[in-house]
Formats: C-alpha cells, structure tokens, sequence
C-alpha cells in the first residue's frame, strides 16, 4: 500500500481526559386525559427519605389543566394559569375560589373544588425500580367569607395523580399557608404514558345551617404557592471504550536488544489486560517491527506480527524516519488498532512518539476519518525522555 504524506503538517496536540455525563430530557407535547383518574383516595408514607445514589434536579413549570367542582355555584381562577413558578416565595400563585349557598337546616359534607395542574416537562421511567423523586411543595386554604353555618371544617388535601386513583400527599385543616418536601419511592409508577405528572389540590368543605328560613353561605379560596418534582436518575451505563495501548523503546546500542522483554512486566499485569483490547510492541533496532498481543484466557497471546523491510534501520537511524515509520504502520494497520490509543515510550522512544504527533498525527486522523474511523492518542506516558535535550 503505498500512502503519501505530508511531510510538514503543523498540529497541537491535546491529550485529554474526557468526563462523560449524560442528559436525559425529551419533551413530549402531549395532553393528558384525567377522565380514567376517579376519586379514590389513597394515604402514602412520605416519611423518612432515602439517600438517593442518584439525583437529577427537574426545574419544573407546572401547567394548569383542569378543575372540577361538587354542589359548587360559583368559581373563578385567578393567578397565572400557564406555567405558574415553582417558587413559592416569588408572590405567583394558581388560585381556586368557589362559592356555595346552603339552605335551612340542612347538614353536608360534600362541597368540593378541586385544581387540576400536570408537569410542563415530561420524565422517563428509570430501570431500577427503587429509585424515586423528591416533592417540595407550598399550599394555603382561606375562607374569606362565612354566614349562617355552623359546625364547620374546611380540609385541603394535596394528591399526585396516578391513571386511575388519586394518592393523598398531605392533608391540612387550618387557614396558615402549609410547604414542605416528601420522598415517594418508585416514582415509575406516578409517570403517565405522555411523560408527565399530574397533581390534585382538593377542598373540601362540611358543616351544616340552622333550622329556620336562615340560608347560608361560604367562599373558599385554594392555592398553590410553589410545587416542583426531583427525580432520581441512574446514569445510563455506557460501554467501557475499547483502547489500544502501544509501547515505543529507546535508544539501546550496547544492552539487551529483544524489545519484548522491555515491557513484558506492563504487559503481564492484570491491570493493563483488563484496561486494553491489545497491547503492540513497536521495535526500530534493524527493522520497524510491531508485535501485537492480546489477552486469551487470561493469557497474553501474541496475534500478529509487522515487519517493514523497505527500510534497514541502524543506530544512527534519525529520530523523523523511525516517526514516519510509526506513522505508516498505524494507517496501514487500522483494522486492529482502537479508535483510542495510548503510548508508553522509553527515553529516545518519547522523542519519537513526540515528532509523530507534531508532524503526522493530522495525517492519521484525517486517514482513519475517511474509513469512517477515529483514531485519537487519549494518553502519552514517557518515563525518562529527554524533551530537554542531553549533554
């Protein structure tokens, strides 16, 4: 295969340490339907919450969506019904009030408004089970209007939906604005089939009035003040990317000539045959070879082996043509080498790892990008280089 290079080509080379994290958020535009939501109640334990081992912040908007109304004559809604703030310090607020008139003697227990809202964003059901999501929320009943009614109570009750029930959160009976934060566990099962989460302000009124012609009557404001969901996530779990870890000697005219035996205690450590796909030992004494090993079994295993006799090496070799050589072998042998590879280099090695990335490296991204490939040196570790020159 013959390659042509360009000799010259100026480069900046960043090794990088690349910190993944993931995203998840897709927004569903799509209404859902309370009509399958009846009326049931059910109390949760939303005591004592868990440590999440993960946790993502959702900054919610919640939507006004609809309300619905029992022996009610009269309502009106008030505050910003289109995504009204999660904060409930900001003086915003979505506001139910509804009027009742009750003749003469009579008692009831059943006078109810209720504000339908569901979340602006939309969530994504986790695979773990157990993972679940943190409610802060702040809600105020008021009765700014009472005659002729005796043996009253208001209750206001904060519910999140599921299709086919409500599940009550908190109920309160008195006039003060009422906030805090709840944990539910397995928060896949409050997600509907649209992405989003429903909630239900409920107030209910009961008492009764006096016998005679006396009619009386009430209005009773319900308010959320601030509502927001915090869900836990757990990463979605990425494949580990596969790397190529490649070994560079240095100069040796006098010693042990067998670059193999250089490395063989990296290659043999249980940490370098788990972090690496192969491990290539590039060898520059008369030859440019490269030994390729792979761990089989738990055994390092040599797979392939390179030789380029175009060229007859010697110790006065120059540093640029062992580079341009190097150079060759990673374009020509791309189908076993990863998209991500590191370098050992030893002494006069570094020097040459150094030159192939100032001058080449370009080249072979620009080659390993036409095969639909990416070849990218993450790491460059050089134990005794001279990158000061000697003396």
């Amino acid at each position: 295969m013959k390659i042509n290079l360009k000799l010259k080509t100026r480069l900046k080379t960043e090794i990088l340490v690349i910190l993944i994290t993931l995203s998840i958020a897709s927004i569903i535009n799509i209404n859902g339907n309370f009509s399958n939501a009846n009326q049931e109640v059910e109390t949760l334990n939303t005591s004592a919450p868990i440590t999440p081992k993960y946790k993502y912040v959702y900054e919610n908007d919640f939507d006004y969506y609809d309300s619905y109304f029992h022996l009610v004559d009269s309502a009106n809604l008030i505050g910003d019904d289109i995504e009204w703030s999660q904060d409930p310090n900001d003086g915003e607020n979505l506001e139910l009030d509804f009027t009742c008139i009750v003749g003469p003697n009579t008692n009831f227990d059943d006078i109810e408004g209720c504000i339908l809202v569901e979340s602006h964003n939309t969530f994504k059901e986790q695979q773990d089970p157990n993972l679940g999501a943190y409610i802060d929320w702040k809600i105020d009943l008021d009765v700014p209007y009472l005659d002729s009614i005796h043996h009253e109570q208001f209750y206001l009750s904060l519910n999140i939906l599921k299709p086919t029930k409500f599940e009550q959160l908190v109920a309160i009976e008195n006039f003060n604005p009422q906030e805090g934060t709840f944990y539910l566990s397995n928060f896949n099962q409050y997600i509907w089939n649209d992405g989003k989460i429903r909630f239900a302000l409920r107030g209910l009124f009961i008492g009764e009035t006096s016998i005679g012609t006396v009619w009386g009557g009430a209005v009773i404001s319900i308010k959320f003040e601030g509502l927001r969901v915090v869900q836990e996530l757990k990463p979605i779990e990425t494949e580990a990317e596969k790397r190529t870890l490649i070994f560079v000697h240095g100069f040796n005219y006098f010693g042990n000539r067998n670059p193999l035996t250089h490395w063989y205690n990296f290659q043999k450590s249980t940490e370098f045959k788990n972090a690496y796909e192969n491990m290539i030992v590039i060898d520059y004494y008369e030859y440019f070879e490269a030994f390729e090993y792979k761990t089989i079994n738990g055994e390092l295993v040599l797979v392939d082996y390179y030789i380029n006799l175009d060229f007859t090496l010697g110790t006065n070799t120059p540093i640029e043509q062992i580079a341009f050589l190097l150079t060759l072998y990673i374009m020509q042998y791309q189908h076993i080498i990863e998209d991500n590879v590191d370098f050992i280099c030893h002494s006069m090695g570094g020097l040459v790892n150094r030159y192939m990335i100032k001058e080449y490296y370009q080249n072979i991204k620009e080659y390993y990008e036409n095969l639909g490939r990416n070849f990218n040196i993450k790491n460059v570790c050089m134990i005794a280089t001279p990158n000061h020159g000697v003396w």
